[in-house]
């Protein structure tokens, strides 16, 4: 979206806009993720580790046929 844009606001008034928009993004480091699946009969268990810049941990207890 870069550009120049009028935007109107009334009927006198205008306003002249440079480039309204802008995205950047950085990308470092790595990122890995662990995990684990435990089945014992109708029950499952499952747990995931994620390290990165923001770790992250999940559980998961579910069962099933």
């Amino acid at each position: 979206m870069l550009g120049t844009y009028r935007v109107q606001s009334g009927v006198i008034s205008e306003e002249e806009i440079t480039d309204p928009f802008s995205v950047e993004s950085k990308i470092s480091g790595v990122r890995g993720t662990l995990g684990a699946k435990l089945t014992l009969g109708f029950f499952r268990m499952n747990l995931d580790y994620t390290l990165a810049e923001y770790s992250g941990l999940s559980f998961g207890l579910n069962f099933g046929l």
